[in-house]
């Protein structure tokens, strides 16, 4: 008996990366009725000639299924698609509601945001990189956003997003976690607590915003994740929103622990003046 390849047995028993079509679509039953009803009465084949000749109409007919059924689920759907292409289902910055790149249909871009490294700079006690991007220029009150991150050795991480532009806008930060326990603190801190540990998180940005958590909700983002094409499961996703004139900057302290259930360190010792929220 021949060995079938591992992709074809995972979609058979419903198991692994095309598992889900079986699971959902029942692809074998359809499969079998196609090559052992009208294929073999339309080759008119028998014997060893004709197990041979289902092989390989099973193998064709089962391609076309299975590229139908893809075609079918992006045309299923085209909601979801959207959400996990949008900004909102990324961590990053979100300004006046929009996304960062506007799509045109399921495989396309409208147009195309210019992005370009400012700076990159590596030393014994940290590394640094920023970029910028011109997404928002298209608004009718244009903006820049400008990420710096830096590792500061070997403890942990500062994300500054800075946002140039005049006027007032409605701003959203968003980190997306994957399945695990995420806690917003009294304090402000969040807490996301993994198998090895838990990792700390606070924004900072000098002027009133709120914290949320987003896991497995209707909203644009609405905290999910997709672990393999076809799945979707709820994830939490913490959302920092203001409303703030421009220029903003907005700073994130992401700080891992050993320990779960570990106090957060004090803040002052982790910024110094490269990193106020007063500069830009």
């Amino acid at each position: 008996m021949t060995r079938r390849p591992g992709l074809v047995n995972d979609l058979t028993k419903g198991h692994g990366p095309l598992g889900f079509l079986e699971r959902k679509y029942h692809v074998v039953e359809r499969v079998r009725s196609a090559t052992t009803g009208q294929g073999t009465s339309l080759l008119g084949q028998a014997g060893s000639a004709l197990t041979a000749v289902e092989g390989i109409a099973a193998t064709l007919v089962g391609s076309l299924i299975i590229a139908f059924l893809t075609f079918f689920m992006l045309l299923e759907g085209p909601e979801w698609r959207e959400r996990f292409r949008g900004t909102a289902a990324h961590n990053t910055v979100r300004v006046d509601g929009a996304d960062q790149a506007e799509t045109d249909g399921p495989f396309r871009w409208r147009d195309r945001p210019v992005a370009r490294l400012r700076g990159f700079t590596s030393s014994t006690d940290s590394d640094a990189a920023c970029a910028e991007h011109d997404a928002y220029r298209r608004l009718p009150s244009p903006v820049t956003h400008r990420r710096t991150v830096v590792f500061q050795k070997p403890s942990h991480w500062i994300v500054v997003d800075d946002l140039e532009g005049d006027g007032e806008h409605r701003w959203e930060l968003r980190y997306q976690f994957a399945p695990m326990p995420v806690s917003i603190e009294a304090d402000g801190w969040v807490r996301a607590i993994g198998p090895n540990g838990a990792l700390l998180v606070r924004v900072l940005a000098g002027v009133p915003h709120d914290l949320r958590l987003s896991d497995g909700d209707d909203a644009p983002g609405g905290g999910w994740v997709s672990p393999a094409y076809g799945r979707r499961v709820p994830a939490p996703q913490l959302v920092v929103s203001g409303r703030s004139t421009l220029p903003r900057r907005v700073v994130t302290i992401l700080f891992p622990v050993a320990n779960p259930g570990a106090a957060p360190p004090e803040l002052e010792p982790l910024l110094d003046s490269d990193f106020s929220l007063e500069g830009s």
